[in-house]
């Protein structure tokens, strides 16, 4: 099934020369057009960035939270990853207009934990009844934990969905199974059993 086209509107901005500058060269870096480059900018600031002062975002390089997260016992890491999740996260939803539901909650882990803030890489699946968020980064086992700690605290705190959390030095793999939905016969697919059934009667 194919999606409509979201619909496309013209505007004129005036920019500095020296910024367009810099998207020019960008664009040419990631083989794509100014354009198509100016609206994933656009997109990405209306759907993650634009929330960053609300939710009190400090930037640090990996090599300075890695160091803050090494100094914390393994206790007080599951204690902070718990709260972040049940507390913290709840109240950033809420900030953002999402409601509490599992497409939320992928959202807020895809696109806030590892877009916004850069917590992890992730890597959404499918697998038959099962779904699948595999995180990978670079910080170390303790870092492991928080991220594993605070992804499967939402699912259970918020959903109250049971998780599978396996963790590793470098990634954390969550997996949630999926519920069955109920069969529900396409319209196309009810109007061939009424065909039949009128034939069948007319005959």
């Amino acid at each position: 099934m194919s999606l409509p086209e979201k619909r496309r509107i013209s505007r004129s901005f005036r920019l500095d020369e020296e910024w367009f500058k810099v998207l020019k060269e960008e664009a040419e870096r990631e083989g794509i057009s100014a354009n198509a480059l100016v609206n994933k900018i656009l997109k990405d600031y209306a759907q993650v960035y634009r929330f960053s002062k609300r939710f009190g975002i400090v930037y640090l390089s990996y090599p300075t939270l890695s160091a803050f997260v090494n100094c914390c016992p393994k206790d007080r890491v599951i204690e902070i990853a718990e709260f972040s999740a049940s507390t913290l996260v709840k109240d950033g939803m809420r900030t953002m207009g999402l409601s509490m539901n599992y497409d939320s909650v992928a959202y807020f882990i895809k696109n806030i934990f590892g877009g916004l803030a850069g917590w992890f890489s992730c890597d959404h699946h499918i697998m038959g009844n099962k779904e699948v968020f595999h995180l990978r980064h670079g910080l170390g086992n303790k870092w492991s934990i928080f991220i594993a700690e605070v992804t499967s605290t939402m699912f259970k705190y918020l959903l109250n969905k049971k998780v599978e959390t396996e963790i590793l030095e470098s990634s954390v793999t969550i997996t949630i199974e999926r519920k069955r939905r109920p069969f529900q016969p396409s319209p196309i697919l009810i109007k061939r059993m009424y065909d039949k059934v009128k034939l069948k009667t007319l005959s």
